[in-house]
């Protein structure tokens, strides 16, 4: 796991609400960016050109039908959902939803995994305070 990962998220307790805030924040493609480039070395105007290019390959692939797979970390498939029979109640009369497909994302073993360690810090984190709380009294 990333040390940069590590540290942010082992920071001392946290309100509530600044809880929630700090799970909320997004990351946005110039973010992205500064942090591959701070990574790998490489310029940023390469990074932004294999950015919009990756882009593009996951809308083509998924124009064309198919899955993208990259192993332990993601799956992006289109779904289609079969034509579907309803009831409206406002109309009073059967309707007819026509097929349509969606996109799937599902996250492979790493992100996965990265989740139940987050959970596991959050868990970590309320039995301390509950401990802090009991010691207190």
């Amino acid at each position: 796991i990333d040390t940069k990962i590590e540290m942010r998220i082992s920071y001392p307790k946290y309100t509530q609400q600044q809880e929630e805030k700090r799970m909320n924040n997004t990351v946005n493609k110039k973010a992205i960016v500064n942090k591959i480039a701070e990574k790998t070395g490489l310029y940023k105007k390469d990074i932004r050109e294999m950015l919009f290019a990756f882009q593009e390959v996951i809308q083509e692939t998924m124009q064309e039908g198919d899955r993208i797979l990259l192993h332990g970390f993601l799956t992006i498939k289109p779904v289609l959902i079969r034509e579907k029979q309803y009831y409206d109640l406002q109309e009073q009369s059967l309707k007819t939803k026509p097929a349509h497909t969606i996109i799937k994302c599902y996250p492979g073993s790493e992100l996965r995994a990265m989740e139940e360690w987050l959970n596991e810090e959050n868990i970590e984190e309320e039995s301390i305070q509950e401990e802090e709380k009991y010691n207190d009294d």
